[in-house]
């Protein structure tokens, strides 16, 4: 769109386009009220005519009997008021005659309307005027019958236009409608392909501006944002490009502070950790019963801030999109009874019993990812359960995916925490029981990588039967 036609707004393109799309329905209205008033116009001075031509036929017919009539009873009775009478009626005639010759007659009816004024005017000539000699009076009388005829023929030939006043009516009328129809077929595609036109030129910057709003949802603050359309919206446009920057330099920043503040971290932390690990061990000498204490509250401490270091390394590689997968063939029964075997500290300390029930489950996927996804579950069920708890392990495949279930007698999910439970930093409203609390990205992490390997993690059972989580993975690359 060229800055010349660019709109500066999109209440500008609206009206723009409401009013182009209403001028050729307006040119449409204009065009056919022009044409009904021209056909209402031409019908009206046609049958006007028509009835006018007929009518004056009857008068002329009418006048030329009647003044015949006074003739003849003058000629027999030689009354003087008798002839006065015939020339009355012949003014009238010649009245009528005159408004006949006013209207828009056919060539024909004005020949014969030209024959009768001479006829009649000659009879005139002959009773109006003069005395009639009386040899010449049979004569003079037999001239009105010749006269009479041709006020019968124009008579005749009006009454026939009439007919054709009416047939050329329907024909206009026929065309009329042709065209109007014509003029409605071409408008409605117009208006459609108007209206086509800037509806697309209205929503097509309105969903690139959604477009890039869901992709600023989705942390995708690499694609430069762009819209073309009224100037308003490009200028919201910029403005969006502005906040991807802004918000993709606050990203960065928050990654490189993580990846700082964790690596910091796990310097003194490994230090501490093998620390305690020698005193735990009475490397360094024997302990009493507090020394050993206070060395398995270190230890146990640095092991869960190590944890919950990796756990934000691994968000960290998650949101920064730097996740890769290391596929190897794997048998995933293994993969949890070792996992089992290294947490068994954990829930033997919380007198949690464990019960197992797999299946061999070969398949391709990460092994380190895939542990950290079952470590996270049954670290997760371990937290929520009780003292003197019981934790449930299913595994078994299908001819369609691989189904891993933990199951703990803890409080389960409230219903209002379920769409949200493997939101990073997300703790619940259903706190664990006693001092452990996690950071909220163990959830998170394990549904980022099973949906890496093209699997997910549900929710299921009831609140009443504790917390329930299924790992679902696909069959894809199954060994055999």
């Amino acid at each position: 769109m060229t800055p010349l036609l660019r709109p500066h707004s999109i209440l500008s393109l609206i009206l723009t386009g409401f009013i182009l799309a209403l001028l050729p329905m307006a040119t449409a209205l204009a065009l056919a009220v022009f044409y009904v008033d021209r056909l209402a116009r031409q019908s009206q001075v046609a049958v006007v005519e028509a009835v006018e031509g007929t009518q004056g036929g009857r008068q002329l017919l009418n006048q030329i009997t009647a003044m015949e009539r006074n003739v003849r009873q003058y000629l027999v009775l030689q009354d003087q008021k008798l002839l006065n009478v015939y020339r009355d009626t012949h003014a009238s005639w010649a009245k009528t005659v005159e408004r006949l010759n006013q209207l828009s007659l056919e060539a024909d009816q004005k020949g014969l309307l030209d024959r009768l004024a001479a006829g009649e005017e000659n009879l005139f000539q002959i009773y109006g005027v003069g005395t009639v000699a009386p040899e010449r009076h049979s004569h003079a009388v037999s001239g009105f019958d010749g006269v009479r005829e041709l006020a019968r023929d124009f008579l005749t030939l009006s009454l026939s236009q009439v007919d054709k006043a009416v047939e050329k009516l329907q024909t206009m009328a026929v065309e009329t409608t042709s065209t109007l129809s014509l003029m409605v077929a071409a408008a409605v595609p117009t208006v459609a392909a108007l209206a086509g036109l800037f509806l697309t030129l209205i929503v097509k910057p309105l969903g690139r501006i959604e477009a890039a709003i869901q992709r600023l949802g989705n942390e995708d603050f690499t694609t430069p944002i762009r819209v073309w359309g009224p100037r308003d919206l490009e200028e919201l446009g910029v403005r969006l490009d502005w906040l991807r920057r802004r918000l993709a330099e606050s990203e960065d920043q928050k990654n490189r502070f993580l990846r700082h503040i964790s690596h910091e971290l796990k310097t003194p932390l490994t230090s501490l950790r093998e620390g305690a690990e020698l005193l735990g061990e009475e490397i360094l000498g024997p302990l009493n019963r507090e020394q050993r204490e206070v060395a398995t509250i270190v230890q146990t401490n640095s092991v869960r801030l190590q944890r919950l270091i990796e756990d934000l390394l691994n968000f960290n590689q998650i949101m920064s999109r730097t996740l890769t997968l290391r596929p190897e063939i794997l048998d995933l029964a293994v993969l949890v009874r070792q996992v089992i075997e290294t947490q068994r500290l954990a829930w033997k300390a919380r007198n949690v019993s464990l019960r197992t029930e797999l299946k061999a489950a070969p398949l391709v996927g990460d092994k380190q990812k895939l542990t950290t996804v079952f470590d996270n579950l049954l670290s997760n069920a371990v937290k929520f359960s009780p003292p003197g708890g019981n934790i449930v392990i299913r595994l078994e495949q299908t001819a369609k995916a691989t189904h891993l279930t933990v199951q703990d007698s803890g409080p389960g999910f409230d219903r209002a925490d379920q769409d949200r439970v493997f939101e990073a930093f997300y703790q619940g409203r259903r706190a664990a029981g006693g001092h452990i609390k996690g950071s909220g990205l163990g959830l998170a992490i394990a549904n980022e990588y099973a949906l890496a390997h093209g699997g997910s993690l549900e929710i299921v059972g009831s609140q009443s039967s504790g917390g329930c989580i299924r790992l679902v993975l696909p069959l894809n690359g199954v060994a055999q």
